[in-house]
């Protein structure tokens, strides 16, 4: 997990898993997998319709932006700071990947939960969650501009950490890592095996409850006071 920039205009110092916003040129990237590939795999998961390689494209992209991990390369022996200095100096991800013979893997990321920004706030996200196989022999790094520390941490740590006010989350990244922990102590292979088998993810529509003092709280579906607060009126599904 890596923390944001304490001048983040978005959850600033929060632990966050590396992502980012989709480029127009993530849909006409090519990569490991064809378009029916790709659709056929991750819009079983995530009823994508069409955007499956954007969405797989930019969690590459991104992942390597913000953590220096270029997915699905399990060669140490090559040396990535000049792609990333790059990529960050506005280099796209295809000229890269060309320009050192480097894959694009999205095949390497498997389906885990999709979340909606609640309704009303004045940023709002539409955010696939994947999981993947680190590669082998890379050493991540932070980009000490969009992200200033990077930790591996065990999702019960996390929490407790959490908890404890010394490991900064916001609401969705707690849902997600506590999504991970019915299949902790486990390996990676049974989280990827875990996720290959989901199908038809509705995407989670979380809303925000504001009481008399002003403080916020989220609500989930199902939860008491959730029906009686406002939601899209049309929601992804």
């Amino acid at each position: 997990m890596v923390r944001r920039s304490p001048t983040a205009s978005f959850m600033p110092n929060a632990y966050v898993f590396p992502g980012g916003a989709v480029d127009i040129a993530d849909s006409s990237l090519p990569s490991d997998e064809s378009d029916d590939e790709i659709e056929t795999r991750l819009g079983r998961a995530f009823a994508f319709n069409g955007a499956a390689r954007s969405f797989a494209v930019a969690a590459c992209r991104e992942t390597f932006e913000e953590s220096g991990l270029w997915l699905g390369l399990d060669d140490p022996a090559i040396d990535l700071a000049k792609p990333r200095h790059e990529l960050s100096t506005g280099t796209s991800i295809g000229e890269i990947a060309h320009r050192h013979r480097l894959p694009v893997s999205t095949s390497m990321l498997q389906p885990w939960s999709r979340w909606v920004t609640p309704f009303g706030l004045p940023k709002r996200f539409d955010t696939v969650f994947f999981v993947c196989q680190a590669p082998r022999g890379q050493v991540p790094a932070v980009d000490a501009a969009e992200t200033t520390a990077l930790h591996w941490i065990d999702p019960a740590y996390a929490m407790a950490e959490c908890e404890q006010g010394r490991f900064q989350m916001e609401f969705a990244t707690r849902a997600i890592i506590r999504s991970l922990l019915p299949l902790a102590g486990g390996t990676v292979d049974r989280y990827l095996a875990h996720a290959r088998g989901l199908r038809n993810l509705a995407a989670v529509h979380p809303r925000v409850h504001v009481d008399s003092s002003g403080k916020r709280r989220a609500l989930m579906p199902g939860e008491a006071g959730y029906d009686e607060l406002p939601g899209d009126p049309s929601p992804i599904r």
